[in-house]
């Protein structure tokens, strides 16, 4: 067994550990709301998803708030509470990373973890930007 798993191993699921995961997913989950209600833009997969809930006709969210600087500020408050607790949870990387360590890895580090990260942001990007403009309207 490699030190790393011997030490992941160590580690277990604790109570807290769990709920800090969970905490940190609804309150990453809030903040995409309020990005998406301040109408300031979103992430780049929200993006994404934005783009191809327009094209398919699905509506990524049904109810505004008006206060747009307020959502503004509340989904940032909320995406650093939520990351700050996911982290401390410390069960894993978010899938979004995922990618960028598999293309690290594929590559043989040819490609480094930070490139990888990038170059998947602006994919998605394009993607939701193409699926958007597909669907002939502006969702964003």
């Amino acid at each position: 067994m490699k030190k790393e798993e011997k030490k992941e191993k160590a580690k277990g699921v604790t109570g807290m550990r769990a709920a800090f995961m969970l905490l940190g997913i609804l309150l990453i989950g809030i903040c995409v709301t309020c990005y998406r209600l301040s109408e300031f833009g979103v992430d780049p997969f929200s993006g994404m998803n934005l783009g191809i809930s327009g094209f398919i006709g699905w509506s990524f969210g049904n109810w505004q708030l008006p206060l747009r600087i307020l959502a503004l500020c509340l989904g940032t408050l909320f995406a650093s509470l939520g990351v700050a607790l996911y982290m401390i949870a410390d069960m894993g990387l978010a899938p979004y990373d995922s990618v960028a360590l598999i293309i690290e890895k594929l590559t043989k580090g040819k490609v480094p973890f930070q490139f990888a990260r990038v170059a998947s942001d602006i994919t998605v990007i394009v993607i939701g930007v193409a699926f958007c403009l597909a669907a002939g309207n502006n969702v964003w």
